[in-house]
């Protein structure tokens, strides 16, 4: 009937899913959703819970927003990074301590959203940027040398010469 045809072709396309109760999800509103999540990653290289939750979006439904626009994304504790702009400022600035035989404030140089969560400081500290750091193992020795604090307050590098 012309009825049925008319209420077939103008049907939303929408996503649902059965948990304990039947969820809707217009497609148009994921692709908004994601969209927003990825300029928002793209601009800023990370992306935290907290800003995908006040949009609505799941942990599981940042990650694979991100992932399959950045691949070379990094999913921490509460956030998800690109190591390139997180973490690349700070192996300057570890090597800038080096050379200059000083202490590098780390946690000023990341964004106060990942700075706030001392899960993500770690993580990027002790996981991405050393590897970054390996990279030039003059740089990589120094800088395990030296004596990093990571706590609540405070993310320092002090060079062992100081």
């Amino acid at each position: 009937s012309v009825t049925d045809t008319t209420a077939a072709s103008t049907r939303t396309a929408a996503t649902s899913r059965t948990m304990q109760n039947t969820i809707y999800i217009p497609h148009i509103h994921s692709r908004t959703q994601r969209k927003i999540a990825d300029s928002f990653f793209e601009s800023n290289g990370y992306l935290t819970g907290e800003k995908c939750a006040a949009l609505g979006v799941s942990r599981n439904r940042m990650e694979t927003f991100v992932k399959e626009s950045f691949p070379t994304a990094v999913l921490l504790t509460n956030s998800i990074i690109d190591p390139n702009k997180v973490c690349r400022p700070l192996e300057h600035i570890v090597q800038d301590a080096i050379v200059n035989q000083t202490l590098a404030d780390l946690r000023s140089h990341l964004p106060d959203d990942i700075a706030s969560s001392e899960e993500d400081v770690k993580d990027i500290i002790n996981d991405h940027l050393v590897v970054l750091l390996q990279e030039q193992p003059h740089v990589h020795d120094a800088f395990v040398d030296g004596l990093t604090i990571i706590n609540r307050d405070m993310v320092f590098f002090f060079c062992k010469e100081m």
